[in-house]
């Protein structure tokens, strides 16, 4: 009987219990703490704060990236402009170590060419002589002992008068001492490449003593010039040989008996 009794009073209780608490479990359903909302929101709001953090994070890696690529940009085209820079540098350094060559290859051609021009013009002087000559530029100036060099007058038909210097080779002494001329010749001929042409007694070309007016004590032979003014006459210009003399008296015009580019000189 007791037992009974307990096993009553115990399900009684756990009656109890049960319709006991299902209100106070809706209650518990249907009424939210303020507390939960705020501290909720507060999550939420915690929660996009720290996604906008890691956006920002993001995005300031993304810039810091850009900024190195751009600045490995720049440095790559710093790069590849100095080595622009050097290799032209060195392209120029090249061309002109190349163009200097050039000039020296065609500075040394030109001087052997020239130097083979001037060996293939000679002075010629044939005809009453005992021995006829064909001389180079380089043999006429070798002939130290009979160079002539001095300031000489000049006058020409117009009455223009003026000095010019001249160094060349005494024409007698050439004709005597070189060329043996015959004891019997009259006349020695001075002929230019052209056919310009200038005769002369041998008495004339013997003499030593022509004159300038304006300095009486200036006395001349004739000359067979190569330098004219300190230079000498340009070969591409003709043969470089040149009469020269001086006045036999005052107003002598002679500037016209000058003979430019001579080719031969004959005597008869």
């Amino acid at each position: 009987m007791k037992k009974n009794k307990s096993l009553f009073v115990l399900v009684l209780l756990i009656l109890v219990v049960i319709t006991g608490c299902s209100p106070k479990n809706d209650n518990v359903t249907s009424e939210i703490p303020e507390d939960f909302e705020e501290q909720t929101i507060n999550l939420e709001n915690s929660e996009e704060i720290e996604a906008e953090n890691k956006n920002d994070v993001e995005i300031n890696e993304v810039a810091n990236e850009e900024s190195n690529s751009k600045e490995e940009t720049t440095n790559t085209v710093d790069k590849t402009s100095d080595s622009i820079s050097n290799n032209d540098a060195e392209n120029n350094n090249t061309v002109e170590i190349e163009n200097k060559e050039e000039n020296q290859v065609v500075k040394i051609t030109e001087d052997v060419l020239n130097k083979e021009e001037t060996d293939d013009i000679t002075l010629k002087i044939e005809g009453n002589v005992g021995k006829e000559l064909k001389l180079s530029l380089e043999e006429l100036k070798a002939m130290n002992d009979i160079v002539f060099e001095a300031d000489f007058f000049s006058l020409n038909s117009f009455g223009t008068k003026k000095y010019f210097r001249f160094k060349g080779v005494n024409l007698w002494n050439l004709l005597q001492q070189k060329c043996e001329i015959s004891d019997d010749a009259k006349s020695v001929s001075i002929i230019a490449e052209d056919g310009y042409e200038m005769v002369f007694t041998v008495e004339q070309v013997k003499k030593q003593d022509y004159i300038d007016e304006q300095n009486s004590e200036m006395l001349y032979p004739m000359i067979i010039a190569w330098e004219e003014n300190k230079v000498e006459y340009d070969v591409s210009e003709g043969a470089p040989f040149k009469l020269v003399v001086g006045q036999k008296e005052a107003g002598d015009v002679n500037k016209p008996q000058w003979v430019s580019n001579i080719d031969k000189i004959v005597v008869e």
